[in-house]
């Protein structure tokens, strides 16, 4: 895998967690619908597009919980602290360069130095 590829992989659990969120936001306006406007949205409909959607985000959740844990696992692999740290905010916690050279006391420039260079390392 090249680099490219590695990040888009590593990406693809900001991307799920995303989606999630969308998820948990069309359940929540379809939920309000049913208990809101009755006549135009019957409750019966709203409570199935809101049960087929708890279905839909339980599976997602569980894809991002499997996820996790392998990219965890993918990361931690690595011989060093700092590298993995880097990866670990940058794709778990979802943070910026900025964000993670603010915390670990690193130029935002060495920050995305170390990110290639974690990424690169990775066995993917």
């Amino acid at each position: 895998m090249n680099y490219e590829e590695k990040k888009k992989f590593l990406e693809s659990y900001k991307f799920l967690d995303l989606h999630i969120d969308a998820l948990l936001d069309e359940k929540k306006k379809w939920f309000d619908r049913a208990l809101k406007i009755k006549q135009i949205y019957p409750t019966a409909e709203c409570m199935r597009k809101v049960m087929t959607l708890e279905e839909e985000i339980d599976y997602n959740v569980d894809c991002l919980v499997d996820l996790r844990r392998n990219i965890n696992k993918k990361i931690n692999k690595l011989d060093d602290e700092i590298l993995r740290r880097v990866l670990f905010l940058k794709y778990i916690n979802i943070k910026t360069f900025e964000e993670i050279a603010e915390q670990i006391g690193y130029s935002e420039k060495q920050i995305s130095r170390l990110h290639k260079k974690a990424v690169m390392l990775l066995d993917l």
